[in-house]
């Protein structure tokens, strides 16, 4: 991972894409990804 400003503050914040952010959102709940 990236170290930034952001981290912690917004885990999205570096995610530039609906895929991307649904995978981290995913990963945080422990769940599959739904693309």
């Amino acid at each position: 991972m990236i170290a930034n400003e952001q981290a912690g503050v917004n885990p999205y914040a570096y995610a530039d894409s609906a895929e991307h952010r649904e995978g981290i959102a995913a990963f945080l709940a422990k769940r599959p990804p739904v693309f």
